[in-house]
Order: C-alpha cells, then sequence, then structure tokens
C-alpha cells in the first residue's frame, strides 16, 4: 500500500486532533475532581464525561458543515466504497452508472458499429427467452440485458422486487434472520416519535412497510387512521389478512415506491400526513430517484408534518449488495440527498441495543 502526501497529512492531522481532545477531557476530569462550578453542574462524573462527548460531537458536525459550505470537502455520493463480492468503487455515481443505468444499451452504439448492435439484438432474444423460462430459483442477475455488463434501473429495481419475493412473510423474514431485534427496534422508534414536539396524531403512511411490522407494533396504537403501502403483493395481503379489522387501518396499497405518484384518497382526494415513515427501505434507490421520491413525499405533509427516515449507517464508504440490489450510505450521504430534496433535520437519534454484528442505525426526522 501507498499514502499520497495528502493522505498521511490528513491522517497526522486527525490524530493530533485526537490528542487534543483527549488532553481537554483530563483537563475536565481534573478540574471537576478540584470542586468548584463544573462540580456543582456536574455532581456525578458520568453526567460530564456525557456532556464532553456531547461537546466533542457538536464541535464535529460544525467542523463538516463549515468544510461543506466552503466547497472544500467532496460530495458525500462521491465518496468510495465497496460490494458484498470485495470490488472497489470510486464513487455512488460508478455505482448507479453500472447497476442502476438510465441509458439504453442501443442507444450508446455508434450507428456504424453493426456488430454491437447484433450482439444486442441477440441478448434481447436470449432474455426473452430466459424471462418465460426463469423459475424463481433463477439468479434474475442472469436475465440481463446490457451488451457491455451493465444493467439498467428498471432490472436494479426488478432484482430487488426478486430478491423480497423470495423471502418469508414473517417478521424473521422481513428482518433477514434478525427477528428478535424487532421488539428493540419498535421501543426506540417510538420513543422518537414521541419526541417530536408538535407533530399531529391524525394521520401516517409507512411507505416499503412489508408485511405491517412496523404500522403494527408502532403507528397504530399512537395515529387515528395508517396507510400501509408495499411492492409485494405477498406481503400487503399478509399484512391485510391481520390489520384489516383494526379500527386505525386505512389504505392498504400494492405499488414500487419509485412509480408512487403523490398520495390521494378520500372523499377530497388530497391526504396530508402528519407523519410518512420508511424504514430499511431507501438504500434500494439510487440518489435521483430517492430525491424525487422525498420531494413527492414532502408535497404531502401537514404543516407541521415530518417524513421519519431509519436506515442503516455505513462507518466509511458506501456498501453495495449485490443480492438484493441495496445500497448501504454513510450518514452523510444520506444528508446530502436530503438536502438536495429540500429537506432538513429536524431531530436525530441513534438506535440502541442492536446486536453489535448489525450496522448501526439512525432515525431521521426530515420537513
Amino acid at each position: 500500500f501507498c499514502c499520497s502526501r495528502k493522505g498521511l497529512t490528513n491522517m497526522n492531522a486527525g490524530e493530533e486532533n485526537k490528542r487534543r481532545i483527549e488532553k481537554w477531557k483530563e483537563n475536565k476530569i481534573q478540574d471537576w475532581h478540584k470542586g468548584g462550578k463544573l462540580r456543582q453542574k456536574f455532581p456525578d462524573i458520568d453526567d460530564l464525561k456525557n456532556w464532553m462527548n456531547a461537546q466533542v460531537s457538536k464541535a464535529k458536525t460544525k467542523a463538516a458543515s463549515k468544510s461543506s459550505r466552503s466547497g472544500r470537502s467532496r460530495k458525500a455520493s462521491d465518496l468510495g466504497g465497496s460490494d458484498t463480492d470485495g470490488k472497489k468503487y470510486r464513487s455512488l455515481s460508478e455505482i448507479w452508472s453500472q447497476y442502476a443505468s438510465t441509458t439504453k444499451a442501443m442507444a450508446s452504439a455508434p450507428d456504424d458499429d453493426r456488430e454491437t448492435k447484433k450482439r444486442v439484438k441477440k441478448n434481447k432474444k436470449k432474455n426473452k427467452k430466459n424471462k418465460k423460462t426463469t423459475s424463481s430459483s433463477t439468479p434474475v442477475s442472469s436475465t440481463l440485458s446490457s451488451s457491455h455488463g451493465r444493467q439498467t434501473r428498471q432490472e436494479w429495481y426488478q432484482r430487488g422486487a426478486h430478491y423480497w419475493k423470495n423471502a418469508d412473510a414473517t417478521v424473521d423474514g422481513v428482518l433477514g434472520g434478525f427477528g428478535h431485534v424487532s421488539t428493540v427496534d419498535i421501543a426506540d422508534s417510538r420513543r422518537f416519535l414521541k419526541s417530536l414536539d408538535g407533530v399531529g396524531r391524525d394521520r401516517a403512511v409507512d411507505l416499503g412497510a412489508g408485511i405491517g411490522r412496523v404500522v403494527k407494533g408502532l403507528l397504530l396504537p399512537l395515529f387515528k387512521s395508517v396507510d400501509l403501502v408495499d411492492q409485494d403483493k405477498k406481503y400487503v395481503d399478509t399484512a391485510r389478512e391481520e390489520l384489516c379489522n383494526h379500527a386505525n387501518m386505512g389504505q392498504f396499497v400494492c405499488s414500487g415506491l419509485q412509480d408512487l405518484e403523490l398520495l390521494g384518497g378520500g372523499d377530497s382526494g388530497d391526504v396530508r400526513y402528519d407523519v410518512i415513515w420508511f424504514q430499511w427501505v431507501l438504500g434500494h434507490f439510487p440518489d435521483s430517484d430517492l430525491e424525487s421520491l422525498l420531494r413527492r413525499c414532502r408535497e404531502c405533509l401537514q404543516e407541521s408534518g415530518v417524513i421519519v427516515v431509519k436506515e442503516n449507517m455505513s462507518s466509511g464508504g458506501f456498501v453495495l449488495d449485490k443480492e438484493d440490489m441495496s445500497v448501504t450510505r454513510s450518514e452523510s450521504a444520506y444528508k446530502a440527498v436530503f438536502e438536495s430534496a429540500g429537506l432538513k433535520v429536524v431531530e436525530e437519534m441513534w438506535q440502541t441495543k442492536f446486536p453489535k454484528e448489525l450496522y448501526p442505525v439512525k432515525m431521521f426526522a426530515l420537513r
């Protein structure tokens, strides 16, 4: 491995910052032991430590914000990452270009490149035949039509849908074998919702709701009317069977979120939500589609309403899961998309008590 001069400088600066922070904390603890105002303000040393950690976090957030505004840092979407096979990528843009392309293969072929056109045509015929014979055990990747190893955005969504189509319509199935975390997940989500001042309790919707786990455990007890949307008919039918008789249950909608227009219904045809809930679903959307979806949802909020996003957070660069066609973004990458969609983070909170082998999970309230 080799390090550029810039990389070494950044590393040295980071180490220096750590030393300064530790020295500052040591001085504060020494002052606390001496008594005085600091001891009066924080009678318990754990309170002092929590305060110090909060001050460090605020300073880091402020520095990151300042760097972003000055244009000296790279865009979050331009940071590198890897996939589940270990392959490295320079940016998310490279992922979208290769796996969720909006450019048709035929359109990119030069007019005089007859051989390329023949290959594309041949692959299309082959794929058409494969689609007729593909069973649930056949990987969707075998039906990709690109002549240069690229797949279209439609194929990106099809592969994701195929993965979930073969997952069990149970709590354990929709949580990837970690059904035991559902209770603590719902508990922290409830705590987060209750911390949001001024948010109404009339109507909510869960977008990408699966079998209605969050609807049942979190939203129905808190809201007068709750709608549910998911792309998989099996999941929607399962949710309908269990929840249709609940007094607060509203609409059951089977639709992919990428195709979902502004939600409407009722006598007025103009539904406004107090809470629009997303959980473990936004990783399936390329940046541009995610931004568009969030903008559409913003138009469906009550004046005091919020969009809540609860997602896995990568600690560094992004991670592409090639099995279900989803991307685990970093916190900064999500915030960059929120900002592009014209949304501000009004509250945020980390999920607690999850197993260490899982990604850290964070909740954001946006409006």
